[in-house]
Formats: structure tokens, C-alpha cells, sequence
């Protein structure tokens, strides 16, 4: 018997049996599985005389059919054909009736047939190991979804950051360059005002153009005598530079 530290793992029990099988006979081990259980089987099978046999692992009612020559299924894991030995491990988890055969049709005597095996019956876990396992089960979901909902979190925040400051970066970029732009455009303007003004405030209306007026040569009522009278010097003033009389 195997013990789990926790609770029974299954409980074993074990069989040495010499079984004589006649000519043209059969012989069956009757197996009973009980609802809610799970057995396995395990059966080594030796003929003494060396000769070949039958072996047939099946539930009652294909035994019938057996038993009758008609066709019939079978477990392959437990079954095998024209062999003087063997050793076979069958697996059950359905309730029902089951049967272990073995059939002398090979041979005109009676063989002796040794089988040695055991049977394996498993039971479900008491109630406190499966709130046990329930209880790690519901801690493992607990944590999972805990660690989902953060990494959910973590990731809708970086999206978030992303996204932020991928829109921002063409915002500033085209604010930027719409305020150079327009600082210019005030720029080119301001400089064709001043230009227009200078240009407006240098040249004089049509309806005021400015005629020159012709400089006429002024003629003095009195004529200056070209020689002094008194000395008789050339005179290029109304005095004479000579002798300094007033002519």
C-alpha cells in the first residue's frame, strides 16, 4: 500500500493463483469496479508447459458474446494472442462488470497457467485536500487576475503617454513655425508701410507739384557808372576802392 502524505493514493491488492485451463476451454478472473472508483490492473501470465494461449480482457456482457463464438471487443492493453507469457497493465474508470480470460485452444491437454497480479484501486481525495486544493486554486486565479489587471493598468498608461506626446511634438512644431510665419508676414508688411509712407511723404501730391519759378535778374533803379569821377579809376562798387568817394 502506497501512502501520500496528505491521504491515501490508491490501495493494492495482490494475487498469486495457479489456474488449470482444459483443451478447448476458458477460465475467468471476475473484476468489479465500484462507481466513483479507478483501478488498474497489472497481471503477469506464464503457461508451465510452454505452450500457446489466449488472453482476453473484456467487460461481462462482450464475454457473453465470447462465450457464444460471436464477435466481440476487447481491451487491447490487456489482451494478447498465442503467448506463453506475458505482462499486461489495464487502466478502468467506468463502473461496471469486468473479466480476465484466458483460453486453451492451441492445444489437446490441459495447461497450468501461473498469474501473479494486483489490482490498484484509487479513491477521490477527502474533502479537506480538495478544499485545500480548491483553496490554492482560488489564490493562484486571485493573484493571476491581480497581475493582469496591473499589467492592463501599466500598459493603458504608456499608450496614454505615447500618444500624448506623439501629437504634441507636430503641435509645437506647427505653432512654432505659424508664429515665425506670421511674424514675418508683420515684418514685410510693416516694412512696405514704412517704404509706402517714406515714398508718400517724399513725393508731393499730384495736385500740389511744385513749379519752379524763373529767377528773373534783378535791375537796379540806379546804375553804377563804371569809372570814378574823381580819380578816374575803374569802379566795380558804389564807392571807389582808389580814392574812396561815393560816386
Amino acid at each position: 500500500m502506497k501512502i501520500n502524505a496528505k491521504h491515501k493514493e490508491f490501495e493494492v491488492n495482490k494475487f498469486d493463483e495457479n489456474i488449470s485451463v482444459p483443451s478447448n476451454g476458458l477460465r475467468a478472473i471476475d473484476l468489479n469496479l465500484q462507481e466513483g472508483e479507478k483501478i488498474e490492473i497489472v497481471f503477469t501470465m506464464q503457461v508451465k508447459e510452454g505452450l500457446p494461449i489466449d488472453v482476453w480482457f473484456l467487460n461481462e456482457d462482450h464475454y457473453l458474446l465470447l462465450v457464444s463464438g460471436a464477435q466481440f471487443l476487447f481491451f487491447i492493453d490487456g489482451s494478447a494472442q498465442e503467448v506463453a507469457y506475458t505482462r499486461k497493465i489495464v487502466t478502468l474508470t467506468e463502473h461496471d462488470l469486468y473479466k480476465l480470460v484466458i483460453t486453451n485452444y492451441y492445444n489437446n491437454q490441459t495447461i497450468e497457467v501461473n498469474i501473479i497480479y494486483e489490482i490498484r484501486t484509487y479513491y477521490a481525495e477527502t474533502g479537506k485536500t480538495s478544499s485545500e486544493n480548491l483553496s490554492i486554486f482560488i489564490y493562484l486565479l486571485f493573484l493571476t487576475v491581480i497581475i493582469l489587471v496591473v499589467l492592463v493598468i501599466a500598459l493603458f498608461f504608456k499608450t496614454r503617454s505615447y500618444k500624448q506626446a506623439k501629437s504634441k511634438v507636430p503641435k509645437n512644431v506647427s505653432r512654432e513655425k505659424i508664429k515665425k510665419q506670421k511674424l514675418k508676414k508683420d515684418n514685410t508688411h510693416k516694412i512696405k508701410q514704412t517704404k509706402q509712407k517714406v515714398t508718400d511723404e517724399e513725393l508731393p501730391k499730384k495736385s500740389e507739384v511744385l513749379v519752379p519759378k524763373k529767377v528773373e535778374p534783378e535791375v537796379s533803379d540806379k546804375v553804377t557808372p563804371s569809372f570814378c569821377g574823381y580819380c578816374g579809376k575803374p569802379l566795380s562798387t558804389p564807392f571807389c576802392k582808389n580814392c574812396g568817394r561815393k560816386v
